[in-house]
């Protein structure tokens, strides 16, 4: 049957010249787009913010790459590209300029929580070699940070902006892969969808940072192998996913669909080749020794996947991963360690007396997932950790908006039934495959313990593929991916990321840091009498809010724009960091500074605010807290004066 040519579908030499302006031409745009993007930021921080947490300028933004797209079809690719960049930009600018605290960051830049613990992880690997307990549930992406962290220079910005970079590069790399087989509107929408999923974590020091970018990278590698029937590219897709749902735990079930479908798609002339199988199987164990080898060098063996023991016990006594400890919190008080194993007995214990808990459960995941739930598969288009708008508007939006994304994957799978030929294709058949794979991971992470879809960051571009999959078919545009039969070509560069991000990941298990031992946050003396600490401000992190600031000056933040966020942030802020914190930060004035470092004695984050005239002294330095009592809490905001300074030493 002859294939019906789609004009914006190109082959071999049209598309190179399509997109054939070269690594050099998507450098200075990256450069052009964040150079725009912090000048709006500077002028307009909640403009700027609005790309994180709004839905206006996003849908403009939007439209204004569509209109250019269809009257220059033939740059759709750096219109695509400059789409991405500036949307990440954008909000991380946006972020830093405003200085929004939420349950991430606070003052717009100081890892808080999860983030908090990966980054003192960083700190703690730096001085002493190796990684805590929780650290070690996520070891690619502390190591992947402590990489980035030491090679720009122990510049936490820094490393925060590249990070952006390279998940906004992989993006633009999915979109590519879609574009030349689907068209440019599915690229379009590939790209805008990744953005929605991405722009939440944007300038946060989390897991979903590397997942969605080995995720992104291995769907370009799993799609385009699939367009050109090149099964090595499929081995390294395979392996990049691995890491990246290692990096970042979710939709595990993809692994063995995909490895399945590639035997059947690349089978020669057999029925079935099993040694195409036996390599997937060799790509995916590469990931997980990776994974191992970390925990053994840097980490606690111990420690991984661990908390997957409070997932399931959650699953069955419908809670969620909360629930185990809230039904014994006398567990709190054991090694964690100890715990987890006695929640895998708790929950081995609960299916043999009851298998129907575990039924019951999985359908409640499926509902909550497929059927208009809170935490539905496209709830993430909206970020609501900020009152940006009142309640009931956000979640009608919600709603609405899931709805009809959800409504293009039932339409979409309807459509790959229809006709049979359509439904043999390799290319319907690849996407089948991974949406089974990652429906049945929805019970093994639950959708209600990954607020805005976090748990599946590395898998989430399979999932958009869906509807955009059918939307494609409803256009025409398919020909030549739905038969497997795409051009060759392309950048072709995204498993070089890959490999990049890997390196990256490895780097900490080949060298161990050796830290100074005599380069300790504290000092024994202070702690004598129970009223002083010893901190090192040196490697800390810190944000000054102010009236005015310097125009290249990104660690400084508006002060109307500061005490705008901590408004607009209402409830929902204080519900996540407790009332003494969100007051400590809202008090801030014109010349505070808010610090973020690690006491490595007792082993925790200190969040400190400084007032005005307190001066940064240089290396170790003790401090005294003259009014208050070092609190226990790990998120205590202690408050500095220039009279708490009563020691300084140089090391």
């Amino acid at each position: 049957m002859a294939l019906t040519k789609d004009p914006q579908v190109k082959t071999g030499v049209q598309h190179q010249q399509e997109t054939g302006t070269g690594i050099l031409t998507h450098a200075l745009a990256t450069g052009a787009t964040c150079s725009a993007a912090y000048c709006l930021a500077y002028l307009f921080p909640l403009f700027a913010l609005d790309f994180r947490h709004g839905f206006l300028w996003p849908m403009v933004s939007l439209g204004l790459a569509a209109w250019l797209q269809y009257r220059f079809p033939a740059h759709r690719a750096i219109i695509v590209f400059c789409l991405i960049m500036s949307t990440c930009a954008l909000a991380l600018f946006g972020l830093w300029r405003s200085g929004l605290s939420d349950g991430h960051v606070l003052g717009g830049v100081l890892p808080f929580l999860d983030g908090g613990s990966y980054f003192h992880d960083t700190l703690n690997y730096l001085a002493k070699g190796h990684f805590s307990f929780q650290s070690s549930r996520r070891p690619i992406f502390t190591a992947y940070l402590t990489s980035l962290y030491v090679l720009l220079g122990q510049d936490y910005r820094l490393t925060l902006l590249v990070m952006v970079l390279v998940a906004g590069l992989s993006i633009f790399f999915a979109a590519r892969s879609v574009g030349k087989t689907c068209g440019g509107w599915a690229e379009l929408g590939m790209a805008f969808v990744l953005l929605l999923f991405y722009r939440a974590f944007v300038g946060t020091a989390l897991t979903e940072n590397i997942g969605l970018a080995l995720g992104a990278v291995a769907f370009a590698c799993i799609w385009d192998a699939n367009a050109t029937a090149a099964r090595r590219l499929h081995y390294w897709g395979l392996f990049f996913l691995a890491l990246g749902l290692n990096a970042r735990a979710g939709a595990f079930f993809i692994l063995p669909a995909l490895a399945l479908w590639a035997g059947a798609r690349y089978r020669d002339n057999a029925k079935y080749s099993i040694r195409t199988f036996a390599m997937c199987i060799l790509a995916i164990s590469a990931a997980f020794a990776i994974n191992y080898l970390l925990l053994v060098r840097v980490g606690t063996p111990a420690a991984g996947f661990s908390n997957f023991a409070l997932v399931l016990y959650g699953l069955l006594t419908g809670g969620d991963w909360t629930t185990f400890f809230t039904h014994n919190p006398q567990l709190l008080t054991i090694p964690e360690s100890e715990a987890i194993k006695i929640a895998y007995a708790t929950s081995l214990k609960l299916i043999t007396d009851d298998p129907g808990r575990l039924v019951r459960g999985m359908l409640r995941a499926w509902r909550e997932m497929y059927v208009g739930g809170y935490f539905g598969s496209y709830t993430f288009v909206w970020v609501h950790s900020v009152d940006l708008t009142p309640n009931i508007l956000r979640f009608m939006s919600i709603a609405a908006i899931s709805g009809l994304l959800n409504f293009g994957l039932v339409s979409c799978l309807s459509l790959l039934s229809l006709p049979k030929h359509r439904a043999r294709t390799t290319a319907s058949a690849l996407v089948l495959a991974s949406f089974a794979g990652i429906f049945l991971s929805v019970p093994f992470a639950p959708p209600w313990d990954a607020v805005l879809l976090r748990a599946y960051a590395a898998t989430i571009p399979f999932q958009v593929m869906v509807p955009v999959f059918g939307l494609s078919l409803l256009s025409g545009q398919m020909q030549n991916a739905a038969h497997g039969t795409g051009s060759p070509g392309g950048e072709g560069r995204a498993w070089l990321l890959g490999l990049g991000i890997t390196l990256l990941c490895l780097a900490p298990a080949l060298y161990i840091a050796r830290g100074n031992p005599t380069d300790t946050l504290r000092t024994a003396a202070a702690y004598e009498t129970g009223n002083s600490i010893g901190l090192n401000l040196q490697h800390a992190v810190s944000v000054t809010v102010g009236q005015d600031s310097q125009f290249f000056d990104p660690t400084t933040v508006s002060l109307d724009a500061y005490r705008g966020t901590q408004r607009l942030a209402g409830e929902s802020f204080q519900k996540t960091l407790g009332p003494k914190l969100a007051e400590d930060l809202a008090a801030c004035t014109a010349g505070s500074k808010l610090w973020m470092t690690i006491d490595q004695g007792l082993d925790r984050n200190l969040y400190l605010v400084s007032g005005q005239g307190f001066v940064q002294p240089q290396g170790l330095f003790g401090l005294a807290l003259l009014d208050e009592r070092v609190s226990s809490h790990p998120w205590r905001v202690l408050h500095l004066r220039r009279n708490q300074i009563f020691q300084q030493t140089t090391e």
